[in-house]
């Protein structure tokens, strides 16, 4: 009976002090931008990791004792994706270890005199439900001047009326609204995003990286095409089902066939410069119903 009551204790005792390191383990995005450019300042961040820093993206030294998932948790990613980008088959981390996290700069607009919601969708090409449901706004028709909104999925390359107009957020909370999450197709450096591009707009995220280098399911799925499609070169779509597709082009070698059932993180292809590409890379993109969408909106776990 007394070890009975001793364990119960310890377990009650246990159970507080991890709620207590969780809540004290929410990291500032300050934090993170410190942090980030205390290592590549420090030297001991090698060229290769060093330059996968961008908007995207941050650097985080592991401590004795961390696991990923102690480190998904404290900067609201998942264990999954930080694997992934960074070539790790198993929680085999090692103190001193540079790993590279996902994180992305959020737009930030303060609404001026004048302003209303279906205005600032326009002016970030956004729709009015996307803001809305970002910022928990239950009546689009009210708002309120020096308010500030997160415009979701969009890049720092957008005038806006606030000086000190982005920070920093994890991808669980870029994510926030989206009900399907996906694996990176592959760890490379990003070099073009969805949006405006050039005299046109660019439908997915181009993910540099050499050629060879394996790309991957972003969700399980069935392959619904693997063949060459003018402009994308070799391409792979995987229909995920509920209206959920993703698109893989400009591939070296395709892996698998159409019909074929994969898993998240199962290997499709080989990265490659095939159709209209200018190196080699992976055009990726999400559709939803038909429609293409920002992928990062999407990337998590």
């Amino acid at each position: 009976m007394y070890h009975h009551k001793l364990k119960m204790i310890l377990g009650i005792l246990l159970g507080i002090f991890m709620v207590i390191a969780f809540t004290a383990s929410d990291v500032s995005a300050n934090d993170i931008n410190t942090m980030t450019q205390q290592l590549l300042s420090s030297g001991q961040v090698d060229p290769d990791t060093a330059a996968r820093v961008n908007t995207y993206t941050a650097l985080y030294q592991v401590k004795p004792g961390d696991t990923l998932w102690d480190i998904a948790y404290k900067y609201g990613t998942d264990w999954e994706i930080i694997a992934a980008m960074n070539n790790l088959s198993q929680n085999s981390i090692r103190p001193g270890q540079v790993l590279v996290l996902p994180v992305e700069r959020e737009v930030v607009y303060t609404v001026q005199r004048g302003d209303f919601l279906n205005k600032i969708a326009g002016m970030f090409n956004v729709t009015v439900d996307e803001i809305a449901r970002v910022n928990g706004i239950k009546n689009p028709n009210i708002l309120a001047i020096g308010q500030e909104l997160i415009i979701p999925g969009v890049q720092n390359s957008f005038p806006v009326a606030s000086s000190d107009n982005t920070r920093l957020r994890s991808v669980a909370t870029a994510n926030r609204g989206s009900a399907v999450n996906f694996l990176w197709p592959c760890v490379g450096q990003i070099t073009s995003t969805f949006g405006p591009r050039n005299n046109g707009f660019h439908h997915g995220l181009d993910i540099a990286a050499p050629r060879g280098v394996d790309v991957k399911a972003a969700r399980s799925g069935r392959v619904e095409f693997a063949g060459w499609l003018n402009v994308y070169g070799r391409t792979v779509i995987i229909n995920h089902g509920n209206g959920y597709q993703t698109l893989y082009a400009h591939n070296n070698q395709l892996l698998v066939r159409e019909g074929q059932n994969v898993v998240a993180g199962e290997r499709i292809a080989t990265i490659g410069a095939t159709g209209n590409a200018t190196g080699p890379h992976v055009h990726f993109e999400v559709i939803v119903d038909g429609k293409r969408v920002d992928p990062m909106r999407f990337l998590r776990n």
